[in-house]
């Protein structure tokens, strides 16, 4: 939590909820993006008034953190890919709460609804979607987001997606445990990507001369 705050220092954030927000674009606009995450300790004060227990524990506590002002203070605005039918409906109660209680906590809130079939029309309709996060985000950072913007920041995505696919390399040669791996890639949600590049990259260095590790 204290990174994340010192990340936020200059610069606005998107908390991303979903596997779908497309961080070359947040990046493209000066705009830092991290993972909403669950809390398996916190309470759920709030999300019992508001949620009904069918939701998944994951779910629960992700809102929880999403409503208590949690991501109000670490973010600029809320952005929900429509990746899953417990996201759109999380995002859909979300949005209602910050309508009717506009008093909590809660920042600026987008939804991308992507269409996921091959049909050409669909695909000019993902188009049109992205068009309209892109103004979106443009809004948010206060300035335009140039093509020449978008293709820095894609290197630099391009870049951590490289490194990251390294680290597979030793994780099938059995370098490293799948526990390791699971840390280098979630340090990835919150961190400057640039620098979580490079540290990515001084492991994948270091670990080549590991002995393995005799786990599968």
């Amino acid at each position: 939590m204290r990174y994340l705050r010192r990340e936020k220092a200059g610069k606005k954030v998107i908390a991303a909820l979903g596997t779908d927000v497309p961080e070359e674009l947040c990046l493209a606009a000066g705009m830092a993006q991290i993972k909403v995450y669950a809390d398996e300790e916190k309470e759920l004060v709030l999300t019992n008034k508001y949620l009904e227990y069918a939701f998944d524990p994951v779910i629960r506590s992700t809102f929880e953190k999403l409503i208590d002002g949690t991501y109000g203070d670490l973010s600029d605005a809320i952005v929900v890919s429509n990746s899953t039918d417990v996201v759109i409906r999380t995002f859909l109660y979300l949005r209602e709460l910050k309508r009717v209680e506009p008093e909590r906590n809660i920042p600026d809130i987008a939804f991308i609804d992507w269409l996921f079939t091959r049909n050409r029309m669909h695909q000019d309709r993902n188009e049109l979607t992205l068009k309209i996060f892109w103004e979106q985000l443009e809004k948010w950072a206060g300035r335009k987001i140039t093509n020449e913007d978008l293709l820095a920041a894609a290197k630099v995505c391009n870049e951590n997606k490289a490194a990251l696919r390294k680290l597979q390399e030793l994780r099938n040669e059995n370098k490293i445990t799948g526990s390791e791996a699971m840390v280098a890639i979630g340090s990835g949600f919150f961190m400057n990507k640039e620098e979580d590049t490079k540290l990515v990259n001084a492991l994948y260095e270091d670990a080549k001369s590991w002995p393995e590790t005799g786990l599968k």
